[in-house]
């Protein structure tokens, strides 16, 4: 039986993404609500153009914080 992550590679890739994010979205700042949670950080970026996953799409200006 093995422990610990089989992709080590992938989850390195994740764990970037998620960092990306949550400095994009300034949860590194004291003030910020959600300061030290990765909460909602996919559903906010995942089609963001140039931070996202997937292809990019419009999103309204509204849904940003």
């Amino acid at each position: 039986m093995t422990y610990g992550a089989e992709d080590v590679v992938e989850c390195r890739a994740r764990i970037e993404v998620l960092e990306r994010w949550y400095l994009a979205d300034g949860r590194d700042r004291k003030n910020h609500p959600l300061r030290g949670t990765y909460t909602g950080l996919y559903n906010l970026y995942r089609y963001h153009s140039t931070l996202g996953l997937g292809e990019p799409v419009k999103v309204p200006a509204s849904t940003w914080r």
